[in-house]
This record gives structure tokens, C-alpha cells and sequence, in this order.
């Protein structure tokens, strides 16, 4: 998605600076089906992105879940191999730290993965909008077609991705998720030494 709103963004600036040049030469402009046609593409996109979602959205929250509960389970098993080395009674792991701390590794690599995709193409997705509202101070630009793009980009529904409703997958999910590990690792320790 990411890629393709980024290509989007590219041929909407490739079919403005054209524009421009046409504006000083003199020549009629001709992009004004080019802008159609990436106004339909940008809805397309915005479909496609709401279509995924509709389709992988459980998925996706029960990985999330899973990655959470994984680093959770994963960093415990780190504290708990660290303090047992510290002479505290009771407490002994069979399983070498190393092995803990891959897993850990992993369910942080795929909680950034599925959070900064997202944010990257929810960016580019947003780019259109600002592309669009640079180029409106230009009045030569202001046709009907410029005039409907610019006003779906800014009033129309944003792109955006989420976790079957549960959570909104973007850079804030990269907290949530360590504040979350963070909280159950308190728990889990404040119960395992008391």
C-alpha cells in the first residue's frame, strides 16, 4: 500500500510540474484527465486499504495479542534468569537466556514491522492531501477536478488501518504494546518475589 501511494504521490507531482511548464509555454493544459485518473486511483487505494483491513483485521489483532503476550512471557523469563543469578531463592530456569531473549527480539521486530508499515502508508496516503493543498495557491490549478480531489483528500474518509477495531495500528501501537509489557512485568515480578 505504502508503495503504491507513494507512486501515486509521484505521478500527482509528475502531472502538476507538467502542468506548470505548460502554463509558461504557453500550450493548453492536458492533464486534467491524468488528474481524473489519480483521483480514481487515490480512491482506489483508499478501498483496498479498507478492504485489507475488513479481511485481515482478526488476524492482525490476534498477532498482535500473541506479540505482546510473547514479550511479555519472553522479557519475565530474561528477569527471572537474571535474578536468579543474583542468589535469589527459589527461582531457576531451565532454558538458556539467549533463547528468552531472541524470542523477545522477534516480537518486538514484528510489533514494529506491522506498526511502521502501517504509519508509512497511512503517510503516504496523507502526502496526497498536502501535495494537493501546495498546489491549490497556484490559481491557473484550480479546475473542477483539482477543485473535487482536493476536497475528497481533505474531507474524505482517511486511510487508516486497525486491528479489527481493537487497536489503531500506527507508531502509537509501539507504546501501547511496552507500556503494556512494562505493566505485566511489574505484575508478574511483584508476585513472584512477594
Amino acid at each position: 500500500m505504502w508503495a503504491r501511494f507513494f507512486r501515486l504521490n509521484d505521478a500527482l507531482q509528475d502531472a502538476l510540474s507538467l502542468h506548470c511548464t505548460e502554463l509558461f509555454v504557453g500550450a493548453s493544459p492536458s492533464y486534467r484527465f491524468s488528474l481524473l485518473q489519480l483521483q480514481k486511483t487515490y480512491v482506489a487505494l483508499g478501498r483496498a486499504a479498507d478492504h485489507l483491513m475488513s479481511h485481515f483485521g482478526l488476524p492482525v489483532a490476534f498477532d498482535i495479542a500473541f506479540c505482546i503476550c510473547g514479550a511479555t512471557c519472553s522479557s519475565y523469563e530474561v528477569l527471572v534468569k537474571l535474578l536468579s543469578d543474583s542468589n535469589v531463592s527459589g527461582l531457576s530456569i531451565e532454558v538458556p537466556v539467549s533463547i528468552s531473549e531472541v524470542w523477545l527480539a522477534l516480537h518486538w521486530m514484528r510489533i514494529l514491522l506491522f506498526s511502521l508499515s502501517c504509519a508509512a502508508a497511512e503517510d503516504s496516503a496523507a502526502a496526497t492531501g498536502v501535495i494537493l493543498v501546495r498546489a491549490s495557491v497556484v490559481p491557473q490549478w484550480r479546475t473542477a477536478e483539482f477543485d473535487e480531489f482536493l476536497r475528497f483528500t481533505l474531507q474524505g474518509p482517511r486511510t487508516s488501518f486497525s486491528a479489527a477495531g481493537f487497536v489503531k495500528i500506527d507508531r502509537r501501537l509501539i507504546v501501547s504494546a511496552f507500556t503494556a509489557v512494562v505493566t505485566y512485568l511489574i505484575i508478574l515480578g511483584q508476585l513472584t518475589y512477594n
